[in-house]
């Protein structure tokens, strides 16, 4: 793209006739710029570009805008550096369409402008240059429709103001996406005076200071992109640095590695030698496995015999306990028992004679008895008369069992043992302590006390 005023020029002072002025937005110039060249452009023609940059009044920090006035200087002159940059970008994309759709058919160049407003900013331009056409673009969106335009001129403010204050010599069209909307006509009675000396010294002077600019622009963008270089270059300076770090560590971590795998590989080789092959190994370890898993299953069954032999004792332990418990209880029985026995025997033995004196004379009192019966037998009996020694002391009754207690007295032996039973251990006749609880029976009283209960129902 040859550049005009605002960049590099091309040979020579096109003639202002031949010239059209094309005002793109940054974002949205190339569906006016498509229009100026499908129908104003013709062989021959140059095509300005125009742009008008209106620097940002505030600046995104963090996703919030502040305004420039607050905010470090340098800081504002870098994201304008930024932003002029972005701008020329898009202008150079604009000069590709140019060519793309005419190709050598015409010259094309571009034009930017710093100013706070776009009309003012195409005021100037047209002043400057001596425009005599100019394309205007509208943003495409809702605010620039066929009801923002009337025959009597356009309703934006940008237009509005485009219309009233540029150069009557000027024919301005309005385009939104592609399409006509309105055309302001340039003046018939105006008479476009050729420009005088200083005027053309003011449009080299003001050509030279945007060349100055633009160059500027370049230099701050080299100056950019060394700095963003420089910057990389630390930041690979530093990875690679990291990186030789890591490499340093790998092969220290590798050659302990390979250090720690040769001295297994040496224990392994020791290992082995230690064999005689690698199969009497694994059949080793086979064996040893089996054994290990008989040893396993006779440790289980043997575990579980013994717990069974545990349980088992603990029962014949149990059962033992029970056995002496019965055979110690049994014992003291039997040496109670024992000692009773040897008891009776001493007290038989002792009190022999007189058990037989009692035994005599009960004999001879029964014989008396029957001889006495025999004599009066043919008389009445009497039958009140009970013998004294027929009868229990206790009850005072003739006694069916007689027993002899260790007082020597013969009591019932009901009635004695009852006695005892109710805690008694003294003689019911003398009152006297009882040295045991052993009775005896007392078999000739009770023949004799039979006989004569046999003759009192004979005698009834």
């Amino acid at each position: 793209m040859e550049r005009g005023a605002g960049g590099a020029h091309t040979q020579g002072t096109p003639v202002v006739g031949d010239r059209v002025f094309v005002a793109v937005d940054e974002e949205n110039g190339s569906s006016a710029l498509l229009w100026a060249l499908r129908n104003l452009a013709m062989e021959g023609t140059m095509v300005a570009v125009a742009h008008v940059h209106c620097p940002a009044q505030s600046i995104p920090v963090n996703g919030v805008q502040v305004h420039h006035t607050q905010m470090n200087p340098q800081v504002v002159d870098a994201y304008g550096k930024k932003e002029r940059v972005r701008v020329e970008k898009k202008l150079d994309e604009y000069g590709l369409i140019c060519r793309r759709q005419m190709g050598q058919k015409f010259r094309c160049w571009k034009i930017t402008i710093v100013k706070d407003e776009v009309a003012k900013g195409l005021e100037e331009l047209i002043d400057l240059h001596g425009i005599t056409k100019l394309v205007v673009g509208a943003a495409p969106d809702e605010r620039y429709s066929d009801a923002l335009f009337s025959w009597e001129g356009p309703w934006s403010k940008t237009a509005r103001s485009l219309t009233q204050a540029a150069s009557n010599s000027c024919k301005i069209w309005f385009t939104c996406k592609g399409q006509l909307i309105c055309t302001r006509e340039r003046n018939e009675n105006y008479f476009a005076m050729p420009p005088s000396p200083i005027e053309e010294a003011l449009r080299e002077a003001q050509h030279l200071r945007e060349k100055l600019s633009e160059e500027a622009t370049k230099r701050q963008k080299a100056e950019i992109d060394l700095v963003s270089a420089l910057g990389m270059i630390g930041e690979w300076r530093m990875l690679h640095q990291q990186e030789m770090c890591q490499r340093e560590a790998i092969e220290e971590q590798h050659l302990r590695e390979k250090q720690e795998v040769r001295e297994m590989i040496k224990r392994f080789e020791a290992v082995y030698h230690q064999l005689d092959d690698a199969q009497e190994l694994k059949l080793r370890m086979i064996e040893m496995e089996s054994a290990r898993k008989d040893h396993r299953e006779d440790l289980a069954m043997n575990k579980y015999r013994a717990e069974s032999l545990q349980a088992d004792n603990e029962k014949l332990q149990q059962e033992l306990n029970r056995c002496i418990t019965e055979m110690e209880s049994a014992r003291k029985e039997f040496e109670e028992e024992l000692a009773t026995s040897k008891y009776l025997v001493e007290l038989l033995q002792s009190d022999k004679e007189k058990l037989q004196q009692e035994l005599h004379a009960a004999l001879t009192e029964a014989e008396d008895l029957r001889g006495k019966s025999l004599l009066s037998s043919t008389s009445e009996p009497d039958n009140t008369s009970t013998p004294s020694y027929f009868v229990c002391p206790i009850s005072q009754e003739v006694m069916n069992d007689p027993h002899v207690a260790a007082d020597g007295f013969t009591y019932e032996a009901e009635e004695i043992r009852g006695w005892l039973d109710s805690g008694h251990d003294t003689s019911p006749m003398t009152n006297l302590k009882l040295s045991h609880s052993v009775l005896t029976p007392n078999r000739a009283l009770r023949s004799a006390i039979l006989e004569w209960q046999q003759q009192q129902q004979h005698w009834t």
